[in-house]
């Protein structure tokens, strides 16, 4: 058996490549799984995915108005991208367009009351479907497996930050 250290990193290095495979199968499994759900919670309010993710990222940020080039980066779209997602929120009042305080140049966007309201309706609409899929699982496991996946998202926004 060869223990060298270059052997040792080539061994641990095939094993992640193994669990992010593993992880990448779960994960694609889970998601085309759910989507149907979250489609429905969200496209019952007549908004595209996009959109309910510019919403997701707006209610994220407490109440502070964020700058489109840092959308685009998020939501991985060009500022006009991010334009059309935006136009059809502003109009609905669920969006306001705002410029940043102390540089007029760039345009922000920031939640409305109602854009707030919507959101909260549609995240309940997911919450007690996501939780229906808890059900399965002891009171014990839904708390691993929700910090669990609380921990991954945190180490995915690392990564993409």
């Amino acid at each position: 058996m060869n223990t060298t250290p270059q052997a040792c990193c080539e061994g641990t290095a095939l094993e992640t490549h193994d669990l992010g495979a593993r992880l990448h199968v779960a994960l694609d499994n889970l998601f085309h799984q759910k989507k149907p759900a979250d489609r429905e919670a969200v496209c019952c309010h007549d908004i595209t995915h996009n959109q309910w993710t510019l919403l997701q990222m707006l209610a994220d940020t407490d109440s502070e108005p964020l700058p489109m080039g840092v959308i685009a980066r998020r939501m991985r779209l060009t500022p006009s991208g991010v334009t059309r997602c935006a136009d059809p929120l502003v109009e609905r009042g669920l969006i306001e367009r705002c410029m940043k305080e102390g540089d007029r140049r760039v345009c922000c966007l920031g939640l409305s009351e109602a854009g707030a309201a919507l959101h909260a309706a549609i995240s309940q609409d997911c919450a007690i479907e996501d939780g229906m899929l808890l059900d399965k699982f002891s009171p014990d496991e839904q708390e691993e497996i929700v910090r669990a996946i609380e921990k991954l998202a945190r180490a995915a926004e690392e990564l993409s930050s």
